[in-house]
């Protein structure tokens, strides 16, 4: 979708841009659920506010501790690492996580997280794709605009008129690399947490196949490619095998 959509500002026409936000009602409705110690019901009320198609660090993080307080390290792991990637440089998240990767089964090394990584993610973070479209299109229609203004109507440029045109051109093209960031950090290299308890990792993407190797939940994968309901995975120590989608949550 947001290749379909960058294509689109660079070739369509104007667009709203519009946050979404969620429900109030159903947010203080689980975080009430939650306060309650109600942690199966909060956690089904935080997964509907995701299903809407908001998301948020806090939003994760709640999920997070309460599939935590419900001993589901799997899902825990899984919107910690959600929450961590919109907000890295919380240290209540990243507390949190570190503490939750430490009671898991498998203790595989991980491939670390470069610092230039996490501030491109910070960044993208607090910058929505939309709010990034939005801002591309307003810098490209204003260079436009002075840029016809100048051609056919002053027939000269004033100094402040060269300004603005540099100024939206320079928003263009930092908003489009900005989203074409955005993009490759999705799709370069996708990576997912297992959900279930224990996952039989097979040699072939068959339920009936021979067994690779066992995974716990929590455990981090790389998603290298996809057949029908089956995901190929590699880990950090070089395994691969092949795993069912269900059983992965893909960050």
């Amino acid at each position: 979708m947001k290749q379909v959509l960058m294509a689109w500002i660079l070739l369509a026409g104007p667009m709203v841009y519009a946050e979404e936000r969620p429900p109030d009602s159903l947010l203080t409705y689980a975080n009430s659920l939650y306060a309650g110690k109600k942690y199966s019901e909060a956690i089904q009320v935080y997964r509907q506010i995701m299903d809407g198609g908001y998301e948020s660090a806090a939003l994760y993080f709640n999920a997070a501790n309460a599939s935590y307080r419900l001993k589901s390290l799997g899902h825990a792991v899984y919107y910690y690492e959600k929450a961590a990637r919109l907000d890295p440089w919380d240290e209540d998240i990243t507390y949190n996580l570190h503490l939750t990767r430490l009671q898991l089964k498998d203790k595989i090394l991980e491939m670390p997280q470069y610092a230039a990584g996490q501030f491109a993610r910070g960044i993208l973070a607090r910058f929505p794709f939309s709010l990034l479209a939005t801002f591309a299109l307003i810098g490209w229609y204003g260079w436009l605009c002075v840029l016809l203004l100048v051609r056919t109507v002053l027939h000269g440029e004033a100094i402040w008129l060269k300004a603005v045109r540099r100024l939206s051109l320079g928003i263009f093209l930092l908003c489009t690399a900005l989203m074409a960031a955005d993009v490759l950090i999705d799709t370069f290299k996708p990576e997912g947490i297992v959900l279930e308890k224990v996952v039989d990792v097979k040699n072939e993407p068959d339920a009936n196949g021979a067994s690779a190797f066992v995974l716990h939940e929590g455990a981090r994968v790389e998603i290298r490619s996809y057949l029908g309901e089956w995901l190929e995975i590699r880990l950090s120590d070089g395994k691969i095998g092949w795993l069912q989608q269900k059983e992965i949550g893909r960050l």
